[in-house]
């Protein structure tokens, strides 16, 4: 909410612009928004709700940016665990709910949700949506999850290793040969009766785009690769 990103960031400059005022703004921020999403939820408010805890999410998202500069930085899988509930709320508040998955991974699996137009056993186009480094799931459905909906297509949002909960919660680090990651994921989504299998495509964001184009280097059961940004050779400069 604009007006709401307003008022923060005049507070933070008027504090002095550091790491730790930056933190306890944003992080009070949610925890305001985050209260009013019970209050419209106890209310009947569906639609009021789903944005507040959308809302509230993302600036819990934010306050893990500069966390480590702080000093909570011990209270850094608190921050995700306080963005993950309100996400878990908002995301069972869109009709139809989205799905959470439990995607098989090693003997292990990766935690993501199936975001789908409805609830017809229809095969549609499906875009995995991969995060880099440092977004967590509420960004990935503003990065393109809406607007996968939108247009018809199913959308995958997914934690890899050494992103949200494999992070702070499992402890499982990032690992650079994205197609063990991928792979698993297509081999998925290919199960499902919601899915075309010809048409899955992978859009990554950030750090996202060099996985992206990592994994489709050896996972050829890909229809499209969005790298964003785009990798650019650095070959022949000093």
């Amino acid at each position: 909410e604009f007006g709401e990103l307003v008022m923060a960031v005049n507070q933070v400059n008027a504090a002095g612009a550091s790491y730790q005022a930056y933190y306890d703004t944003f992080r009070a921020l949610a925890q305001r928004i985050g209260a009013l999403a019970g209050q419209e939820l106890a209310a009947g408010h569906t639609a009021s709700a789903r944005s507040a805890y959308l809302r509230a999410a993302s600036y819990y998202d934010l306050c893990l940016y500069f966390i480590l500069g702080t000093s909570a930085r011990a209270q850094e899988a608190g921050a995700y665990a306080a963005m993950q509930r309100c996400w878990q709320q908002a995301s069972q508040l869109f009709d139809p709910p989205f799905e959470p998955v439990r995607i098989p991974y090693g003997d292990s699996w990766l935690p993501g949700y199936l975001l789908r137009l409805d609830d017809r056993p229809v095969r549609r186009p499906t875009v995995i949506l991969n995060n880099g480094e440092d977004a967590q799931n509420d960004r990935l459905y503003a990065y393109g999850g809406a607007a996968a909906l939108e247009r018809g297509y199913n959308a995958l949002i997914f934690e890899g290793p050494g992103q949200g909960s494999m992070l702070f919660q499992r402890q499982i680090p990032f690992r650079p040969d994205w197609e063990n990651v991928i792979t698993p994921i297509v081999d998925y989504l290919r199960s499902r009766p919601e899915v075309d299998p010809s048409r899955i495509a992978l859009v990554g964001s950030s750090l996202g785009g060099e996985l992206a184009v990592r994994a489709a280097a050896f996972e050829h059961r890909l229809a499209a690769v969005v790298a964003d940004p785009a990798i650019l050779s650095e070959i022949g400069r000093a």
